[in-house]
């Protein structure tokens, strides 16, 4: 009998696996989160992070490490009392809780598309009484459900290469942004890309869009690679002074 129900699991995965794959663009990474939603072990031991981490230290822990990396952004960001923060992509909203808890900030309103995080994230946030600071939405990056000059800081952990594409984020956020207010991104990009690579769907699993596989030199100055896809400078198109990597 175990071993007719391990089997049967392991076909329930294959078939949450083929789904994603098979999925349209558009529902790619809301069915990959959806499908790490049932793991009963995400990366982490103690903690539900999805991101891969900040190591100062070879002996930290992976719950370590993403921790180190939330606080590393939330320092960067210059997070602290009074800030309206709109955290993209928040996951299982772990660094909400986080930056709540040390940075004191008035309001973090997080949105994601994966709605079985969206409701992870509520529950934690009601059974530890913090939904007057902490409000999470389901959600999309490149259509952000807020008005313009809403929050201080917009924030992205980890999750603005999935968007599709991350320059159209890129203009969402700054058109939230209050004056002076700050985008902060902690992402995930190749250290070099070649023209072929931008056009192999394989080499990103699909779940990285072509507009967004560029290098760091790219992200941070928005010039464009000669012989290469387009790219649109979205950093200075959507109005950022500047930019440190």
């Amino acid at each position: 009998m175990d071993e007719v129900l391990v089997a049967g699991a392991d076909v329930l995965e294959i078939g949450r696996a083929i789904r994603v794959v098979a999925a349209p663009p558009a529902k790619r990474v809301q069915r990959l989160y959806e499908l790490l939603y049932h793991q009963s072990n995400l990366m982490g031991d103690e903690t539900s992070y999805v991101n891969m981490g900040y190591w100062p230290r070879e002996s930290m822990t992976i719950d370590e490490a993403s921790q180190a990396l939330a606080d590393l952004v939330a320092d960067a960001g210059e997070f602290g009392p009074g800030d309206r923060i709109l955290d993209v992509g928040f996951g299982y909203g772990d660094q909400d809780f986080r930056w709540l808890e040390t940075c004191k900030p008035e309001k973090i309103v997080g949105v994601n598309v994966t709605p079985g995080q969206v409701r992870a994230a509520r529950e934690r946030a009601r059974a530890e009484s913090t939904t007057r600071h902490l409000e999470f939405r389901e959600g999309v990056a490149t259509a952000l459900p807020f008005p313009d000059e809403t929050f201080d800081k917009v924030v992205a952990l980890e999750s603005a290469f999935h968007f599709s594409t991350r320059d159209q984020f890129f203009a969402q956020a700054f058109r939230v942004l209050r004056p002076g207010g700050l985008l902060v991104t902690a992402d995930v990009i190749p250290f070099e890309v070649e023209e072929k690579d931008s056009a192999d769907p394989e080499k990103t699993s699909g779940i990285v869009p072509k507009a967004n596989w560029y290098t760091r030199d790219v992200y941070a100055s928005g010039r464009r690679p000669r012989g290469t896809w387009s790219y649109s400078a979205p950093f200075s198109a959507a109005g950022c002074g500047t930019v440190t990597s």
